[in-house]
């Protein structure tokens, strides 16, 4: 058995937050104050982004990125693969016996317990590539355009003068803030919360 988690969000608008815990929530069950979950919203591109690795793969943009500015980014896309604990409770839900419950909620603490304390890779992997963007002035022409209509190129990929633009310049830039200010609260495991966005 296995799960693919990003399949139940194909053609779906979506909401996407990237979220921070400490990994002894994971392991031990414990919950304490200073363990309090902290989650920033990104744009609504960036979770097509995430989706777009499973459709389209290696001409996926957040794989072209990777091999353009010459970084690994499998780190950050494995951050969707983490179930809290109310996307856990929806898909054991949808089980029809109690074997399948338990054997479904075995790969998902496992698929967690992976991803536990991933902090350095994924912020020293992040801090990099937004250090790389910052010399690029136009990556969406850096970029092979499905023209499936996904994803407006120009628009989220080209640097705006507003700064409260939301683009993929915006969302690195707030992924690399919100990472440095939960390593402060000794938060270790930060993933990505996709959710329908019916707004």
């Amino acid at each position: 058995m296995s799960i693919n988690k990003l399949s139940s969000f194909l053609g779906m608008p979506l909401k996407t937050s990237i979220c921070a815990l400490h990994s002894d929530e994971l392991i031990y069950g414990i919950k304490d104050a200073s363990n309090q979950h902290k989650a920033v919203q990104l744009s609504d591109a960036f979770g097509d982004l995430l989706v777009r690795c499973e459709l389209v793969n290696e001409s996926a943009e957040l794989n072209q990125i990777g091999n353009y500015i010459g970084v690994d980014i499998f780190p950050i896309c494995e951050m969707y693969y983490f179930w809290d604990e109310e996307d856990k409770a929806k898909q054991l839900s949808l089980c029809q016996t109690q074997s399948e419950k338990e054997e479904k909620r075995a790969l998902i603490e496992e698929m967690n317990r992976m991803l536990a304390k991933n902090i350095d890779i994924v912020y020293a992997t992040v801090v990099y590539m937004n250090a790389k963007l910052k010399d690029i002035h136009q990556l969406d022409e850096q970029l092979v355009d499905s023209h499936d209509s996904f994803i407006n190129y120009q628009t989220y990929f080209g640097r705006s003068e507003n700064e409260s633009a939301m683009n993929f310049f915006t969302d690195i830039g707030k992924i690399v803030e919100f990472m440095k200010e939960a390593r402060q609260l000794g938060l270790d495991t930060f993933y990505f919360k996709m959710e329908e966005n019916f707004h």
